[in-house]
């Protein structure tokens, strides 16, 4: 599996670190996402993950995609990712006050999760329910 995190602040962080921390990555296959020089030197001294830009098309390889901007820096970001994202890759979004609808609108993307996952995620025993969808 290939997980990319967007956003690498305080909730990206922790998804990054209980995916490691519960081998559901390796840090081979964790991309972090920075545009900020940096704040990519400060995250490649943790040694997460690969860290990358933003155009960057290792990308679209992943299978999943999660976004933890902030909501006011998601429509500046969204025209790149939208480049990047690849056909079968989910996105997963935690933030907030951003609709699906207008997620698929500005990614051009289909397969996107809303999930509000907060503390449970650091100490991985969060769940989120998706309604019945057809495929």
């Amino acid at each position: 599996m290939k997980i990319t995190i967007v956003g690498c602040g305080n909730m990206g962080l922790v998804y990054a670190r209980a995916f490691l921390r519960y081998n559901i990555v390796t840090p081979a296959n964790l991309l972090l996402v920075e545009k900020s020089e940096i704040r990519k030197q400060e995250l490649n001294a943790l040694q997460l993950g690969r860290v990358v830009t933003p155009s960057d098309k290792a990308i679209a390889e992943s299978d999943i995609l999660i976004i933890a901007v902030k909501p006011q820096d998601f429509r500046e970001l969204a025209g790149t990712l939208k480049s990047v994202i690849g056909k079968d890759t989910i996105v997963l979004t935690i933030m907030a006050g951003i609709k699906i609808p207008v997620l698929e609108k500005l990614l051009g993307h289909p397969l996107i999760i809303r999930a509000m996952p907060n503390s449970p995620v650091e100490i991985g025993m969060g769940i989120t329910g998706l309604p019945p969808i057809k495929i």
